[in-house]
């Protein structure tokens, strides 16, 4: 993987998009082989929101444990993943963890490993399943394979965009549009890539494009990511210590 330099989310150009009818052609070619129909989540929350974080307050997952922003909370849910479309037998439970800036819009979510729009800013801290099972068609996320049909989707199609996310503009990405690299996370190196994501624009009926921001990491087995371009994320995920 080449270095890339650290980014802020749409300083950085990436070629026009468009938003009508081209952008909808080019999706369904990205999105080729992935089911039909995006599933219902499944997701129930295991445990209670933490109480408000304080400075220096660590959560744990996985054997690793990241570093709270101020203001910040957590929440554990335990969800079923796989390819929701198919046999219910199939599904496997697993933990994954989110991290948001504590805000009244974000006390009754119910959280899910599937959504993306849920009107609360969030990160998404998963585990091997989440990394199995993550991408478009519910395939694995590599960031060796990253384009903006195929990043973090969780879907069969392309996901609501994300509330209160700028979309972009103008012709549709190329699948050489994502920029990746290494980034420290404590005692581990992280593959990171940012890019343009697909995902349905609920305002248009058609398909757009937001940034999303995704860490990797190999060896623990955990996946970071951000949909949102939240300030801090870069913070938490350098802060990942050996639980």
């Amino acid at each position: 993987m080449t270095a890339a330099a650290p980014r802020t989310p749409f300083r950085t150009p990436f070629r026009p998009l468009f938003r009508g009818g081209a952008a909808a052609a080019a999706l369904a070619l990205a999105a080729a082989g992935c089911a039909d129909a995006d599933p219902p989540a499944t997701g129930e929350p295991s445990t209670p929101p933490s109480a408000r974080a304080s400075d220096g307050e660590r959560v744990a997952y996985r054997g690793v444990s990241l570093l709270l922003p101020p203001g910040w909370t957590s929440r554990v849910v335990t969800d079923s993943f796989g390819s929701l479309a198919g046999p219910e037998e199939d599904l496997v439970e697993e933990e994954w963890t989110v991290l948001y800036p504590d805000a009244p819009e974000c006390a009754d979510v119910g959280w899910t490993w599937t959504e993306n729009s849920t009107g609360c800013a969030h990160l998404k801290v998963l585990g091997p399943l989440g990394l199995e099972h993550g991408g478009s068609g519910y395939a694995p996320v590599s960031i060796d394979t990253l384009t903006p049909g195929s990043s973090y989707t969780a879907s069969g199609d392309p996901a609501p965009c994300p509330e209160g996310v700028p979309t972009l503009e103008g012709e549709t990405p190329g699948p050489d549009s994502w920029e990746t690299g290494d980034r420290a996370a404590g005692p581990w190196t992280a593959g990171y890539g940012v890019g343009p994501t697909a995902c349905y624009d609920g305002s248009t009926g058609g398909f757009a494009y937001f940034e999303q921001r995704l860490w990797i990491l190999d060896e623990p087995g955990v996946l970071v990511v951000d949909n949102y371009g939240l300030p801090d994320a870069e913070d938490v995920v350098a802060s990942v210590r050996p639980a």
